[in-house]
């Protein structure tokens, strides 16, 4: 199975990943640094807009995608 995801800021694609599993489960950890945010922003994460994959991303008991963010001051 194979994914890519797109790190989102409001209509701008900030970075991307790409995962690969081989053999059954895998998972993929990255992390990017946003500036300059501003009241109203919409930061969010998607399946790349131009490579749809194969497989399928799970969500069960076993393991679920997640995304957090801090604000720093």
């Amino acid at each position: 199975a194979e994914h890519s995801t797109e790190l989102m800021h409001n209509n701008d694609v900030l970075g991307a990943t790409f995962l690969r599993a081989k053999n059954g489960d895998d998972g993929s950890v990255s992390g990017t640094v946003v500036t300059h945010l501003t009241k109203g922003d919409v930061v969010f994460v998607r399946n790349h807009s131009q490579y749809v994959g194969d497989g399928s991303i799970k969500s069960e008991i076993h393991g679920q995608p997640s995304f957090s963010g801090w604000l720093l001051h």
